[in-house]
């Protein structure tokens, strides 16, 4: 996916094992923010199911959008993220990646 706007552009390959991720690949030309969340998703999806990353999905948008906490668990490290949350010109950029998540996770049925 691309951000016209900032230029980024990412690239995320899943390796799956039917429902579940077994390996996550990402190329990233773009922001510090951008970076850290591909990052982020490379380091925490292996073994996840399509719903749990959807889940993270979900909990990033809010966390963007309302300022809500991060979830418990493995996905507390979504809390670095919360200060992008006063900074509305640089949600697209934590956000791309898990755009390009869910583009990927759609497509692999």
């Amino acid at each position: 996916l691309d951000n016209p706007l900032c230029g980024d552009r990412v690239t995320i390959d899943l390796k799956m094992d039917g429902e579940r991720v077994v390996a996550v690949g990402h190329q990233i030309r773009g922001c510090l923010l951008c970076e850290a969340a591909a990052e982020t998703i490379a380091s925490q999806a292996p073994g996840k199911r399509k719903g749990e990353l959807a889940q993270a999905s979900a909990a990033i948008a809010a966390i963007l959008r309302d300022g809500a906490p991060a979830p418990a668990g493995e996905w507390s490290t979504l809390a670095i993220f919360a200060p992008v949350h006063r900074v509305k010109s640089r949600r697209d950029c934590v956000l791309l990646p898990f755009e390009a998540l869910g583009k990927v996770l759609a497509a692999a049925t």
